[in-house]
C-alpha cells in the first residue's frame, strides 16, 4: 500500500512523495494529523506569503522592462490568492506594455469584480480599451473612475487620451488599403489561397521579395518588372493587371525563379475598381435617424406632459424603432406605462433598456435610471414584506451604477416600508411577552448576550412596548455598550414618556460618562410624570453630589471593584455605579478569555468612543474587522466595527477631506451589511463632507461672474453651456437666488420641467420675497395645465410684490385659459406663451 503525503518546509512545497506504509510508523503518520482548523489557518498563512513573494518578483520584472516575466510571477500570485484585487491590476498592466490588449481587458474586469470601488480597476480598464481601440468604452471606463476620484491625475490624463482618439477616429482619413495589404500573415494566406500565386510562395527569391515590401511598401518600386510581384500584388488588392503577350514559343506556365532578375518588360497597365464609398453614406443615413428618432422622442415627451399617454407610447415606440441605440426613448416608453399603471410593461422595458445599455456602453445615468423605475414600479405592485426584495435589489443595483440622491431616497423609502411590513406580519405581543421573560430568566443568571437575544425576540415581536427596550437598555450596559443602551433608553421615552424607567437607564448612561448636568436633566424630566420615584430621587442626589467630590476622591477608588462582583444584582444596583474602568478592565479580561467573539473589541471601542479616545477607539475596530474575517465571523459584527470607526472618523475632521475615510468606513459597513443606521451615518457624513466643501468653495464674487457668463449663454440660445455656468454660480454662492431662478428658466427651455420647478422651489425658499422664483414656479405649472396650482402661486407671489405686472399678467392667463383652452388650437396654447413667460 502506498500513500501520497503532502508537507512543507518554511517557504518550499514537497508535493507527492509516496512513502510506503512499512517506512512510516504510528507515531511517525500521527505528526501528519493535523486539526483541519489549524491546517486551514497554515495555508491562508502560506499562499499570502507565496502570494506576496511572486508579486514582488512580478514588480521587480516589470520595473525592469521584462513584461513576459512579470506576467509568469503575477499569474503565480494570483494562483496562490484568487481574490487580490491588486494582483489582477498588475497583471492587466504587463499584458498592456506588451499590446496584449484583450487579456489586459479581462483582467481589468476582474479587479473591478473584486474591488468595485477602487479607481485603478477602471484606469486599466481604460487603457485596455484604448488599446483595443474602443475609444468610446475607454472613455466610459475613465469617466466611472473619476466618478470614485474625482482628483486622480492618472485617470483624467487617460480620459483626455480617449476623448482625443475618439475625435480623430471621427475625423480620420479612410485607411491606406495599399500600405494594408503587405500587414502580417494575412499577406501570405491570400497568395496561398489564390491558385495562379500558391506556387510563388516555395521560390526563395519571391519570399524575400515580398519581405522586403513587407518592411516598406514603397520598395515595391524596385520589384515592379517581376511578373511574380506585379501579379501579387493584383491578387493582395483585388485587382486585374493586363500582362503583355508571351514571346514567340514561350508558354504561359507560372515563371522560372530567374525570370524576375531578367525581365525587361514594361509595367503592364492596373484596372482598379471603382471604390465605393458607403461610410460617407452611412454616417449621412446614421445622422438622418437619429434626428428623426429625436423627434418622434420630442413629440412623445410633449404628448406626455399633457397627459396623453396613448400618443406618448406611439412616438416613443417609433422613436426606439428608428434608433435603438438609444436607450432614453425606451425609459421614456417605460415611464408612460408607470403612470398608466401598467407596471409589468414598464418593467420589461426596464429590464430591455438595462440589457441593451449594456452591449452599447450607455451612459451609467441611463442604466441607473432604467433601474430605479424598475424599482419604483415593483414598489407599486406589493402585497407583503418580501414582494419589496427585487424592488431594493433594483434600487441597489442602480446605485451601484450612479449614486444619486433620488435613488437613495426610494430606496431608505422601501427598505422602511419592508421593515414596516415585516413588523405587521411579525406583530404578537403574547410571544412577546414571553421572550420578555425568558430574556429576564437569562438576565438573572448573569447569561446577558442570551438575555440580549430574547430581548431583541420581544421587541419584533411587539415594538411598542416600552418594557422591552427597556430591558434591552439594561443589558446592553452590562455588556458595556453604552451607546447602544442609551439609544434603547431614548426609544423606551419615546413609546411611553411616562414610564420611569426609561429615564433613569437613560441618566445612567449619562452619569456613567461623566455627563452630570445631562444625566441631571434626564432625572428631573421623569420626576415630572413620576414625583416620588425613588430611583430617579436618588440619581438626583448622586448628580448634585458628584461634581463636588470627583476631584477628592482619587481615580481608582471612584471605579468601585463592587460593580463587578455585584453582576448578579439588580440592574438598577449596577448602574447606581458606573465606572469606566471597571468595564474597561471588564472587556479586556473577557477579550484575554475569548479572542474569538468581536463583539468584546467592537464593545471596547464603543467606550473608548464616549469617552473621545478616537485613534484607540479606530485601532479597535481595525482590530475587530480584521479579526473577524480570520474567524468568518457575522457580516454584522464585522460591519458594526466598521460603522463605528466612521463614526470616530467624523469626529476628528478638520476639512472636507477629512470626511474620506469616513466614508469609505461606511461605504464598506453597508456591503458586509446594509442597515438603515448605517446607510442614515453615510448619508449625514456625505452631507457634511458636502457643506465642507461648499464653505471652502463658497465665493460669492466668482458666483457672480459665472452667472453673467450663463446669461450671455442664454441669450445666445446655447442653454447646456448657460446651464453648466449656473451651475457653478450656484456651487460658489448657493445662497443666491438668482442662480437657482435663472437655472430654473434655462431648465425650462432645455424642457427639463421638474428640475426647473425644483430650482424655482428653491429660489422662494432661500428668498420668499424673490417675485421671480414664483414666475418661474408658475410658469411650469401653466405648461402642465396645472392652472389652479399655477393660480396659486401667482398670488403668493403677488403678496410680497403686488404690482408685479409679470405676475399680474400671469393671474390673468390662469382665468382666462381654462374656459378657452377647449376653443384655442392645442398646438398654440402653451409653448409660445411659456417661452415669452419664462424669458
Amino acid at each position: 500500500m502506498v500513500y501520497k503525503v503532502k508537507f512543507r518546509i518554511t517557504h518550499f512545497e514537497i508535493r507527492n512523495i509516496s512513502v510506503s506504509i512499512q517506512d512510516l510508523c504510528i507515531n511517525d503518520i500521527s505528526q501528519f494529523s493535523l486539526s483541519q482548523e489549524s491546517s486551514k489557518e497554515s495555508d491562508l498563512r502560506f499562499n499570502s506569503t507565496m502570494a506576496e513573494e511572486a508579486k514582488a518578483k512580478g514588480n521587480a520584472s516589470f520595473s525592469s522592462g521584462d513584461f513576459t516575466s512579470a506576467i509568469i510571477h503575477f499569474t503565480e500570485a494570483i494562483d496562490f490568492d484568487p481574490t487580490n484585487h491588486v494582483l489582477y491590476s498588475n497583471r492587466s498592466a504587463a499584458h498592456a506594455s506588451l499590446h496584449q490588449y484583450a487579456d489586459a481587458l479581462s483582467d481589468a474586469n476582474e479587479t473591478i469584480k473584486l474591488k468595485p470601488y477602487w479607481s485603478k480597476g477602471y484606469s486599466r480598464h481604460g487603457a485596455a480599451h484604448l488599446g483595443l481601440n474602443q475609444f468610446d468604452l475607454a472613455v466610459t471606463a475613465y469617466k466611472k473612475g473619476l466618478d470614485i476620484d474625482p482628483t486622480n491625475e492618472a485617470l483624467k490624463s487617460g480620459l483626455a487620451d480617449a476623448e482625443a482618439s475618439v475625435s480623430r477616429s471621427r475625423s480620420a482619413p479612410p485607411p491606406n488599403s495599399f500600405g494594408d495589404a503587405f500587414k502580417g500573415p494575412e499577406m501570405w494566406s491570400k497568395l496561398t489561397a489564390d491558385p495562379s500565386t500558391r506556387a510563388f510562395s516555395q521560390q526563395p527569391d519571391f519570399v524575400s521579395m515580398m519581405q522586403e515590401i513587407q518592411k516598406n511598401p514603397s520598395n515595391l518600386n524596385l520589384y515592379m518588372k517581376d511578373q511574380r510581384v506585379m501579379q501579387s500584388v493584383g491578387v493582395l488588392l483585388n485587382v486585374n493587371f493586363r500582362s503583355p503577350p508571351p514571346p514567340p514559343g514561350d508558354d504561359s506556365e507560372v515563371p522560372h525563379p530567374d525570370m524576375g532578375q531578367s525581365s525587361r518588360e514594361e509595367v503592364p497597365d492596373v484596372k482598379k475598381k471603382p471604390k465605393p464609398e458607403p461610410l460617407v453614406t452611412e454616417e449621412k443615413e446614421k445622422k438622418e435617424r437619429k434626428e428623426r428618432a429625436k423627434k418622434e422622442n420630442e413629440l412623445g415627451n410633449a404628448a406626455y406632459r399633457k397627459k396623453e399617454f396613448a400618443v406618448a407610447i406611439e412616438h416613443f415606440c417609433k422613436a426606439i424603432e428608428i434608433d435603438d441605440e438609444d436607450i432614453s426613448y425606451i425609459t421614456n416608453r417605460a415611464a408612460v406605462y408607470l403612470e398608466l399603471g401598467e407596471y409589468n410593461e414598464c418593467i420589461k422595458d426596464c429590464d430591455k433598456a438595462v440589457e441593451r445599455g449594456r452591449e452599447l456602453g450607455s451612459d451609467l445615468k441611463m442604466v441607473a435610471k432604467a433601474l430605479t423605475r424598475k424599482g419604483t414600479a415593483l414598489t407599486k405592485m406589493v402585497n407583503c414584506s418580501k414582494d419589496y426584495e427585487p424592488a431594493i435589489e433594483a434600487f441597489q443595483k442602480a446605485v451601484i451604477e450612479h449614486r444619486n440622491s433620488d435613488t437613495l431616497e426610494r430606496l431608505n423609502e422601501a427598505e422602511q416600508a419592508k421593515k414596516e411590513w415585516e413588523q405587521k406580519e411579525y406583530f404578537d405581543p403574547k410571544i412577546g411577552d414571553e421572550e420578555r421573560e425568558k430574556g429576564n430568566d437569562f438576565f438573572k443568571e448573569q447569561k446577558y448576550p442570551d438575555a440580549l437575544k430574547h430581548y431583541t425576540e420581544a421587541i419584533k415581536r411587539n415594538p411598542k412596548d416600552p418594557k422591552g427596550y427597556s430591558n434591552r437598555a439594561a443589558c446592553y450596559i452590562k455588556l458595556g455598550a453604552m451607546a447602544d443602551g442609551k439609544k434603547d433608553a431614548e426609544k423606551c421615552i419615546e413609546i411611553d414618556p411616562t414610564f420611569s424607567k426609561g429615564y433613569s437607564r437613560k441618566a445612567a448612561v449619562q452619569f456613567f460618562l461623566k455627563e452630570y448636568e445631562d444625566a441631571m436633566k434626564t432625572y428631573q424630566e421623569g420626576l415630572k410624570h413620576d414625583p416620588n420615584n425613588q430611583e430617579l430621587l436618588d440619581g438626583v442626589s448622586r448628580c448634585v453630589m458628584e461634581p463636588a467630590s470627583c476631584e477628592t476622591i482619587p481615580e481608582k477608588g471612584v471605579l468601585s471593584l463592587e460593580a463587578v462582583s455585584k453582576a448578579g444584582e439588580t440592574v438598577q444596583a449596577v448602574m447606581l455605579e458606573p465606572v469606566p474602568k471597571d468595564a474597561m478592565l471588564s472587556l479586556e479580561k473577557a477579550i484575554e478569555i475569548d479572542d474569538e467573539d468581536i463583539s468584546y473589541i467592537t464593545n471596547r471601542a464603543a467606550v473608548y468612543l464616549e469617552l473621545g479616545e478616537y485613534n484607540e477607539c479606530i485601532k479597535d475596530c481595525d482590530k475587530a474587522v480584521e479579526r473577524g474575517r480570520e474567524l468568518g465571523s457575522d457580516l454584522k459584527m464585522v460591519a458594526k466595527a466598521l460603522t463605528r470607526k466612521g463614526t470616530a472618523l467624523t469626529k476628528m475632521v478638520n476639512c472636507s477631506k477629512d470626511y474620506e475615510p469616513a466614508i469609505e468606513a461606511f461605504q464598506k459597513a453597508v456591503i458586509e451589511h446594509r442597515n438603515s443606521d448605517t446607510l442614515e451615518r453615510l448619508n449625514e457624513a456625505e452631507q457634511a463632507k458636502k457643506e465642507w466643501e461648499q464653505k471652502e468653495y463658497f465665493d460669492p464674487k466668482i458666483g457672480d461672474e459665472e452667472r453673467e457668463k450663463g446669461n450671455d449663454f442664454f441669450k445666445e440660445q446655447k442653454y447646456p453651456d448657460a446651464l453648466k455656468h449656473y451651475t457653478e454660480a450656484i456651487k460658489r454662492n448657493p445662497k443666491d437666488p438668482k442662480g437657482y431662478s435663472n437655472r430654473a428658466a434655462c431648465y425650462i427651455k432645455l424642457g427639463a420641467m421638474a428640475d426647473g420647478k425644483k430650482d424655482a422651489e428653491k429660489c422662494i425658499e432661500i428668498d420668499p420675497t424673490f417675485s421671480k422664483g414664483y414666475s418661474r414656479k408658475a410658469a411650469v405649472q401653466f405648461f402642465l395645465k396645472e392652472y389652479e396650482d399655477a393660480m396659486k402661486t401667482y398670488q403668493e407671489g403677488l403678496k410680497h410684490d403686488p404690482n408685479n405686472q409679470e405676475l399680474l399678467d400671469g393671474v390673468s392667463r390662469c382665468v382666462m385659459e381654462p374656459a378657452s383652452c377647449e376653443t384655442i388650437p392645442e398646438k398654440g396654447v402653451l409653448s409660445l406663451e411659456v417661452k415669452r413667460f419664462v424669458k
